[in-house]
């Protein structure tokens, strides 16, 4: 009776994990980065400055995840997308602010599926927090110093998925940065 309870708890364990775990799969060009997916493998990666950026979920033993990418409806009608990862285990997170009137609500996310938005510092913007800086108790926010893009090529059945990439050139705080080769895909649960 023992060895069926525990198979029991270790076949609803996996399945609990398998919902929200992270699938890394290589890219064949460099596999330093995740595989580009639309499958919501639940990873991202971009390099920063030539160093491995990686953001996977993270899944604990009662079923409960926490997701690396995260949405915040702002007051202003704005978006916040929010990527928590690291650098050579340091902790760097990526906040892109986007102006526009089409997302209040979650259910208004799915105007996002195929969505270019210019990163400009102006209306679309970008902050870093970047925890290797001795002053990063908070987001760095350049404003007119930065350029890039956020693109949400798929937004299907809970899955977001895209590419992202900036250049920030900041000498009075933040210093410089240059994202290349972004790519996330998450799925989320409702």
């Amino acid at each position: 009776m023992n060895r069926f309870i525990s198979y029991i708890i270790i076949l609803l364990t996996s399945l609990l994990l398998n919902g929200c775990s992270s699938l890394w799969i290589p890219d064949p060009v460099d596999p330093r980065l995740p595989k580009f997916t639309e499958t919501g493998n639940n990873v991202a990666g971009a390099l920063v400055n030539e160093k491995i950026w990686e953001a996977r979920t993270t899944c604990f033993i009662d079923g409960g995840c926490h997701n690396a990418m995260r949405f915040m409806f702002n007051a202003d009608s704005s978006l916040t997308v929010l990527f928590e990862g690291s650098v050579e285990g340091v902790d760097m997170s990526f906040y892109f602010t986007i102006k526009s009137q089409l997302f209040l609500t979650y259910s208004d996310l799915r105007f996002l599926n195929g969505k270019k938005f210019t990163i400009d510092g102006k209306v679309n913007t970008v902050g870093i927090d970047d925890l290797s800086k001795s002053n990063a108790s908070t987001p760095c926010t350049p404003g007119a110093g930065v350029q890039g893009q956020l693109y949400f090529k798929s937004v299907k059945e809970f899955t977001y998925s895209g590419t992202f990439g900036f250049k920030l050139n900041d000498p009075s705080g933040c210093g410089n940065y240059e994202v290349s080769y972004g790519r996330f895909d998450f799925r989320f649960y409702q």
